[in-house]
């Protein structure tokens, strides 16, 4: 790969080296050992990002001013993307009268300015970057880069798109359903016991009337055991895979000769071991593991997993491992 000759960044062709290097980058002046972008008549090394970047860029998603190309960070600014969050690595892109920022990656591939969603709202949805209130779809108010529809006054959170809209979660018997809005009422979370906010989109039980659940909450890992079941009939997944013994006890019908005791957290002896039905390394997750025996070791999230839901798990792990 190469750069022609009187790119913005070097007069010169400039030549990706495929092999790792230490190296200087000339633009930047931070010390590497990856893969540089080299020019073999002045025997410079330049960051892959610091080559391919150009001085300025018109930036869809901030169109009033053109962001300029920085390679050290002003001490006004959090050091991270205003679009994803990510943190600053060499070289960067910024807006000095807006304090506005993003990383190279999001310069090259900026999300898209106009959505079409049918499920989460009726009408086309238009990025708003750097806003500051409260999104309908979660109640909070912690990303400043909404999704809007203006006639309605919906806003959004990019990362609430694609939100599960039937899930079934461990602090509840039946599945719960995502509703953008609940009946008018004095709604108290399943999960944090803090109010629910019902003109807000949240997680309702068409069984039990009373219960709601925040999207966040809902959606937690060790919570919500990731899985969208909509469109999925209910005779499917229902079948318990395990029995509660005692808190922190149970019995599971891969092993239902012992019983398996919950550890929150791996030991320096647990840290290599594998997850019997997933086949993945426990380091810190809560696992289950046999009191009596070392047969058994399984990931809290797949231990309480209903037993076809296991079964189907395991066969894709299986799949992916013979794939790869």
């Amino acid at each position: 790969m190469t750069i022609g000759e009187g790119s913005e960044t070097h007069a010169h062709l400039l030549s990706l080296v495929p092999k790792m290097i230490t190296f200087t980058c000339h633009l930047c002046g931070l010390p590497d050992d990856r893969f540089p972008y080299a020019c073999n008549l002045c025997d410079l090394s330049f960051h892959k990002d610091c080559g391919e970047s150009t001085p300025e860029i018109n930036y869809s998603c901030h169109p009033k001013y053109l962001l300029k190309r920085f390679t050290r960070v002003p001490s006004y600014t959090d050091r991270k993307c205003c679009m994803y969050r990510n943190e600053f690595r060499n070289v960067f892109y910024h807006c000095s009268i807006c304090n506005f920022s993003v990383d190279v990656d999001c310069a090259n591939n900026p999300p898209p300015f106009t959505l079409v969603h049918p499920k989460i709202h009726e009408h086309s949805l238009i990025l708003m970057p750097r806003r500051n209130f409260v999104y309908n779809a979660c109640g909070m108010d912690d990303d400043p880069n909404p999704y809007v529809c203006p006639q309605c006054n919906f806003m959004i959170h990019r990362n609430c798109i694609d939100i599960p809209r039937v899930i079934k979660i461990n602090h509840h018997a039946h599945r719960i359903f995502y509703n953008h809005c609940l009946d008018a009422g004095d709604w108290k979370c399943g999960v944090c016991h803090k109010e629910v906010i019902w003109t807000r989109g949240a997680y309702s039980c068409s069984t039990c009337h009373d219960f709601s659940i925040h999207l966040r909450c809902a959606t937690r890992f060790g919570i919500w055991d990731g899985i969208d079941l909509e469109g999925i009939s209910e005779n499917i997944l229902e079948i318990k895979s395990y029995e509660v013994i005692e808190e922190g006890v149970i019995k599971h019908f891969s092993h239902d000769d012992h019983r398996l005791k919950l550890k929150e957290e791996s030991g320096a002896n647990d840290e290599y071991i594998l997850c019997k039905s997933c086949n993945y390394p426990i380091i810190s997750s809560p696992f289950y593991k046999c009191e009596e025996c070392d047969d058994c070791i399984l990931h809290k999230k797949m231990c309480l997993s209903p037993k076809k839901e296991n079964r189907f798990l395991l066969q894709d792990v299986v799949y992916f491992n013979h794939r790869t």
